[in-house]
């Protein structure tokens, strides 16, 4: 088994957990990612995407100054830019953010839902999950196969979903 099979294991029963959606970005420098993952409807990632609202996210200010999770209800007091109100609009009612680093690397995975918020159980699963992420891409090198296949497969998930894996 390759590592964009292993990668694409990781991402089954996500969906069940974050029905609303998730992206998850796989080793960060400064404001991008190595990978991105994206499941957001296409009207929320277009309202996100056209406002700029990157730049006023509270849960991806948190994600790069700490390491653990946090709801996105405890983050209502430290957004300004109510980026949070404004995915709640979308759907987006309930979510959890989760920072995992490593010596020379960080990935932040937000994580939503419509109906209730996330357990502590489903958090952990959450954090396991994006740390297992995190390890299996971090030593791919550039432009390599494996470089392209996870390409390939982040490309897929985030446009049509992960009903194909």
């Amino acid at each position: 088994m390759d590592r964009s099979d292993e990668l694409a294991g990781l991402f089954e029963g996500l969906s069940d957990l974050s029905p609303a959606g998730f992206a998850i970005g796989l080793h960060l420098s400064f404001t991008t990612s190595k990978y991105i993952f994206q499941t957001y409807s296409k009207e929320w990632m277009d309202e996100y995407s056209e406002k700029g609202l990157i730049l006023h996210d509270p849960t991806v200010r948190w994600g790069l100054e700490n390491t653990g999770w946090i709801r996105w209800s405890d983050l209502r007091a430290n957004d300004p830019g109510h980026v949070i109100d404004a995915a709640a609009d979308f759907g987006l009612r309930y979510g959890v953010s989760i920072s995992v680093a490593s010596d020379d690397a960080r990935s932040l995975g937000s994580f939503a839902a419509t109906e209730r918020d996330f357990s502590e159980a489903d958090i952990k699963h959450l954090s396991d999950r994006l740390r297992q992420m995190h390890d299996l891409t971090g030593d791919i090198e550039p432009d390599s196969a494996d470089d392209h296949k996870v390409k390939r497969l982040a490309a897929s998930i985030s446009h049509t979903g992960l009903h194909g894996l």
